[in-house]
């Protein structure tokens, strides 16, 4: 439904499919450097994040499993 709406809005849906794609791609990387321990400060350092971005993905890592992104996208399973 989103991206009829995007599409019903004149925009590319494409520029919404890159949006979604460079957000999970950083929520990956987050993820996997707080896994080595990496400190929050040398995640954002290292990703060249905000502070306020930095925390949400975070946040977010914690309660994200890659197995569950992993079943997403496998149509498959």
């Amino acid at each position: 439904i989103l991206i009829e709406e995007v599409i019903k809005s004149g925009k590319s849906p494409f520029g919404l499919s890159a949006l979604l794609f460079r957000s999970f791609s950083q929520l990956l990387a987050v993820k996997s450097l707080a896994k080595k321990g990496e400190s929050g400060a040398g995640i954002r350092q290292r990703l060249g994040l905000s502070p306020w971005l930095a925390q949400k993905y975070l946040a977010s890592a914690e309660r994200f499993s890659v197995e569950v992104g992993i079943d997403i996208t496998d149509p498959h399973e």
